[in-house]
């Protein structure tokens, strides 16, 4: 298990061959140059020893509409316990490109698997 993929399909609730055995969240707020962040960071760690930091920030001004909000969306790995994850760290700008590389990754192993 050395992508990181898995381990994002696994917070995201997909079946994986790990799953979170333990997440500890913290959120604030703050106001940047006049505009409301909201900022969530979660620890997560999975049942094989992983250690996974999920950060997500969001301003109120960006406007959701039809389209797919921006917001910045970090993964890290923390705690490799001994087995290199690839990458170790992934960022995204919105929800959609995250869903779009998971998507991609997914296609990507079904190919390696042929």
């Amino acid at each position: 298990m050395n992508r990181l993929s898995t381990y994002l399909k696994a917070i995201h609730g997909s079946c994986t061959t790990v799953s979170v055995a333990d997440r500890k969240i913290d959120s604030t707020s703050y106001l940047d140059n006049g505009v409301q962040v909201n900022l969530t960071e979660t620890l997560l760690r999975f049942n094989n020893g992983v250690v996974v930091k999920h950060t997500v920030e969001r301003d109120e001004s960006s406007p959701a509409g039809p389209y797919c909000q921006e917001c910045w969306i970090t993964y890290e790995v923390i705690e490799t316990c001994g087995h290199e994850k690839s990458p170790q760290r992934k960022i995204f700008t919105s929800t959609c490109r995250e869903a779009f590389w998971l998507k991609m990754q997914e296609n990507r192993m079904r190919d390696e698997r042929c």
